[in-house]
């Protein structure tokens, strides 16, 4: 991975597969490439599965972090594109960003 995108997110009512995807639309909006790989702190791994995403463990990430990005090798699972975005909205409300 070349450029990745750092998420943070404490809160532990929102399920990891919502994390991924919340962290992956906005990776998406920055960078304008869709992302394929995940990496989480060691303590993470077994939180669940992202389907779509290459989830490895890093000792360099923080705990509650993430960070999405794109890597020509990864090897990310099969996933439905309309189940997961309408797990995200379901989940969890946007947060408004203030103007800089």
């Amino acid at each position: 991975m070349d450029i990745g995108l750092m998420w943070y997110d404490k809160d532990s009512r929102t399920p990891f597969a919502a994390k991924v995807e919340l962290a992956a639309e906005r990776y998406r909006e920055r960078f304008g490439v869709e992302p394929n790989l995940v990496l989480v702190h060691p303590s993470a791994i077994g939180e669940g599965a992202a389907p779509g995403y290459e989830v490895r463990a890093s000792a360099y990430v923080r705990p509650h972090h993430l960070v999405v990005g794109y890597d020509a090798d990864a090897q990310p699972t099969p996933r439905l594109v309309e189940a997961a975005a309408a797990t995200v909205e379901e989940e969890r409300p946007r947060k408004k960003r203030r103007a800089a």
